[in-house]
């Protein structure tokens, strides 16, 4: 679900939403019926921030007829409305399977700023996907470089009217799928930039 949900939302956002397009329709579909929490997360923040008046009121109104409809299906129950506040943290998430003791001991020591390895990983966050993968691994200061790098990039490209688009669609996929040096999940992080552009030029037509 996670992973369907993730290439739905960053096609989706790069789009800016365009229901007139019958691709992002299908996308919107696949989404939905993923029941990745991320995809609805994501899709949602995208709606309130940056869809216009109109847009917003057919999204609430879809979303509570889905809601409405699905109110009492046993799998969306579980799927959709796992997650819970429980002592002050989000119940349900499975992003990290860090020892946060651990963690927070990590933060204290010099290697937090340079990383432990790329196979660190492995050992620390088995199983899991988290931006803290990055930071184990990498370290704070390739993270904080990396992250400005991609954002320069894309600004050069987008200006700054979408590049608060893609800097959601950035923190999406690095907190969902921190997979850097993987060329499919490189393509995520590598292609709205360009669905950006071109719909900067659809629009100017």
């Amino acid at each position: 679900p996670g992973v369907v949900g993730t290439i739905s939302a960053v096609i989706l956002l790069a789009r800016k939403m365009d229901m007139k397009n019958w691709e992002n329709v299908l996308l919107l579909f696949f989404g939905i019926f993923s029941f990745s929490f991320a995809f609805y997360i994501a899709t949602l923040v995208y709606i309130i921030i940056f869809a216009n008046k109109k847009f917003k009121i057919y999204a609430i109104c879809i979303g509570l007829l889905f809601l409405y409809l699905f109110q009492n299906n046993e799998l969306v129950s579980h799927l959709l409305f796992r997650f819970t506040i429980e002592n002050g943290s989000l119940a349900g998430d499975n992003r990290s399977n860090v020892d946060e003791f651990w963690y927070k001991s990590f933060q204290h020591s010099s290697d937090y700023y340079w990383g432990l390895g790329r196979a660190a990983k492995q050992e620390y966050n088995m199983g899991g996907a988290s931006y803290k993968d990055l930071i184990i691994s990498y370290g704070l200061i390739f993270f904080i470089v990396y992250i400005v790098t991609m954002l320069t990039i894309a600004f050069k490209k987008i200006g700054k009217k979408e590049i608060l688009i893609y800097a959601f669609i950035l923190f999406v996929i690095i907190y969902q799928r921190p997979f850097i040096g993987s060329i499919s999940y490189d393509l995520l992080i590598y292609v709205p930039v360009l669905l950006l552009v071109k719909q900067n030029k659809k629009s100017l037509q």
